[in-house]
């Protein structure tokens, strides 16, 4: 005769498979396509400060909140496109930024692979990532969108660095003068490890408020003008 005790036991287990059971076939898909860009709806505006407003949202399957960043910058398609590409110069102006470098360059369909790797502060390991990168300009409207998806097989695992495993992100340069470009980044990003998904999403907004407002100093400073001959800057 089973004890009451060893049934409860019993009872408890087949609770927590059914549980298990249940959740596991109502978890969400993950999204691997980020929305339109130009559209807010779905977003939900958390920080609107100096001109630059930035927004999160639930993202399907995953436990970390996407993220989106608008802003004006006073300078050319072409020079702001010549300091984003830029891959080895990261260092001087990203925060945490320790090395970056082309892995292969651009292609013809302007498409190429790039490394970055992220110094961390104690206790949190340094991060690298591996990414694909795209370029391309719709020659009429001159509007240039950058994509950059994971592409982490490329290179091997370095000892001690977590390398990002999930990666989606993409930006859009809307030129309204020769020198105003309208800037919107989003993207849905994990950064992999034992980091707390909570702590990333409360984090998350001042430290991209923080990226984008290094990103508008250093795209507007006059000492770090570049330029890129394939790109069409506005014209009146």
């Amino acid at each position: 005769m089973t004890s009451p005790s060893f049934r409860l036991i019993i009872d408890l287990m087949q609770i927590v498979l059914c549980c298990f059971i249940s959740s596991a076939t109502v978890a969400e898909t993950y999204r691997t396509e980020l929305p339109n860009a130009l559209d807010d709806s779905g977003w939900n505006l958390m920080l609107d400060e100096n001109d630059i407003q930035v927004f999160t949202r639930e993202w399907p399957g995953s436990d970390f909140v996407a993220i989106k960043g608008v802003q004006t910058i006073n300078s050319s398609l072409s020079n702001i496109l010549g300091n984003f590409i830029d891959i080895a110069s990261f260092p001087e102006w990203v925060k945490d930024a320790e090395e970056g470098y082309v892995i292969e360059p651009f292609d013809k369909s302007q498409a190429r692979k790039i490394y970055l790797r992220m110094n961390l502060p104690w206790p949190l390991k340094d991060r690298d990532i591996v990414s694909g990168q795209s370029v391309n300009q719709n020659t009429i409207t001159k509007i240039v969108t950058i994509r950059e998806w994971y592409e982490g097989d490329t290179l091997p695992i370095t000892d001690g660095v977590i390398r990002i495993p999930r990666l989606n992100t993409e930006f859009l340069l809307i030129p309204y003068e020769k020198n105003s470009t309208k800037l919107i980044w989003q993207g849905h990003n994990d950064p992999g490890g034992l980091i707390p998904s909570f702590l990333v999403n409360w984090l998350i907004e001042n430290v991209f408020f923080t990226s984008m407002t290094t990103m508008k100093k250093r795209f507007e400073n006059p000492e770090h003008f570049k330029s890129v001959d394939w790109i069409l800057d506005f014209e009146q």
